[in-house]
């Protein structure tokens, strides 16, 4: 994602980064599992408006069902946690996400 965003940026079309989550999907309409973040890319084009792209997958953002998380100009805008720990002692991060349809 960062090297497409550079790219287009480069070309002067503006870009966005969109940090999110893969929505696979369930017959059953039953809630999946989604245990790491996703990125991809919107450019903004003339008459299309924003437009996403998705590198990683090779395809439009469009397609495969993709949850918005975030929006910015890179990762550093959009990372999930952020925070400072000072002295000794762990730290242990667990994600748990489950997506499933709106009723």
């Amino acid at each position: 994602a960062h090297l497409m965003i550079a790219i287009a940026r480069s070309w002067g079309i503006p870009t966005r980064y969109v940090s999110g989550y893969l929505n696979p999907t369930d017959p059953s309409g039953a809630p999946t599992p989604s245990n790491a973040t996703h990125a991809w890319v919107e450019c903004r084009l003339p008459e299309l408006g924003w437009v996403g792209f998705d590198p990683t997958n090779q395809s439009f953002a469009g397609q495969g069902g993709k949850v918005h998380i975030a929006v910015g100009r890179d990762y550093r805008d959009v990372s999930p946690t952020r925070g400072v720990l000072q002295g000794g002692g762990e730290s242990h991060l667990e994600v748990d996400v489950r997506i499933a349809p709106h009723t």
